[in-house]
């Protein structure tokens, strides 16, 4: 999965001019969203190019009856 990871190009952050952080706990979650954009959809993109990389494994798992005497 680290090589997956290491393929995926993530834009370097920076920082957004005149950006108000909210600290009020009763602020509603949609005023709070509306002002930090969609980050719920940036994140969904970056799991769906990691799944797009990843390769099925080709091994099973089973479990084997031991008997002790």
């Amino acid at each position: 999965m680290a090589k997956a990871a290491a393929v995926v190009h993530v834009e370097q952050f920076v920082p957004r001019s005149g950006v108000h952080v909210e600290t009020d706990p009763k602020a509603t979650t949609s005023s709070r969203a509306s002002a930090m954009g969609d980050d719920e959809g940036v994140i969904d993109e970056y799991v769906k190019k990691l799944e797009a990389r990843l390769q099925p494994c080709s091994f099973n798992v089973s479990s084997l009856q031991v008997y002790e005497e």
